[in-house]
């Protein structure tokens, strides 16, 4: 897969985790749920949550604003990605890796599960038809990643975490 793909792909696995994390402590309080003892003392999902937040909450936070972008952008310009499209990609996938091992030791060490995956392929289809389409149509030659660049750029984005405000 090329750069794009992984980056986005890694970045998705950090953007599930804090959603549902950010699930299960919305509730207004810190939860007090215990995810790890360590000598006796508890870590609790919140504070899991907080250094999650802290450590990867700009890339996360990032990459979910340009998968809702990608999605608004794709429903505006009636962009579409059917289902044989996203498995015909995992096909190749599947080849390229050459087994079905190799394939589930790829899922493993991405800490995906088949249909996150396919989700995220199919997100990867979109956005590459959508610079297609628009390299085309401004007579361009964006990538891909400059293409969801110009997205968010355009795009009115309101970070109301001061932890997620760039300084």
């Amino acid at each position: 897969m090329k750069k794009f793909d992984l980056t986005i792909l890694t970045i998705s696995v950090l953007v599930l985790a804090l959603v549902i994390l950010g699930v299960t402590t919305s509730g207004g309080g810190h939860s007090a749920a215990t995810v790890a003892t360590v000598n006796g003392e508890k870590v609790t999902e919140q504070q899991l949550y907080d250094a999650m937040k802290q450590k990867y909450g700009d890339k996360t936070l990032s990459a979910l604003t340009s998968s809702i972008l990608i999605e608004q952008e794709a429903k505006k310009t009636g962009t579409v990605v059917d289902e044989k499209q996203v498995q015909d990609e995992l096909k190749q996938l599947k080849a390229k890796l050459g087994s079905e091992d190799a394939y589930k030791t790829y899922l493993e060490r991405r800490s995906y599960t088949e249909e996150s995956l396919t989700t995220k392929l199919k997100e990867l289809l979109l956005v590459q038809k959508l610079t297609a389409a628009y390299n085309k149509q401004h007579n361009s030659k964006l990538t891909p990643n400059d293409y969801v660049d110009e997205l968010n750029k355009n795009a009115q984005i309101v970070i109301s975490d001061p932890l997620l405000q760039k300084k």
